[in-house]
């Protein structure tokens, strides 16, 4: 194996990783919207947020985060699919 296919191989294994890590950022972050939303809609779900001022700024902070990964891992997608540099 030459050094310019080996190099190519860690790059395709390195972008895989951050996949996973984005994909389970994306995972957690998804079960605390789902969490944050039940507060919101019941006004108690396990546990009561004290003010619905932090509620909102941590779904709002969570949604932001979300997106980004949703773009992220498109980015990290296409990557890999078209062949591009990674």
């Amino acid at each position: 194996m030459d050094r310019r296919s080996y190099l190519r191989k860690k790059a395709y294994q390195r972008a895989l990783y951050q996949i996973f890590i984005q994909s389970a950022c994306l995972g957690i972050a998804s079960a605390l919207m789902w969490h944050f939303l039940n507060i919101l809609r019941y006004g108690d779900y396990y546990i009561r947020e004290p003010s619905m001022f932090v509620l909102v700024l941590e779904m709002v902070g969570l949604g932001i985060l979300i997106v980004l990964l949703v773009l992220n891992l498109v980015q990290q997608i296409k990557k890999i699919k078209g062949g591009g540099e990674l």
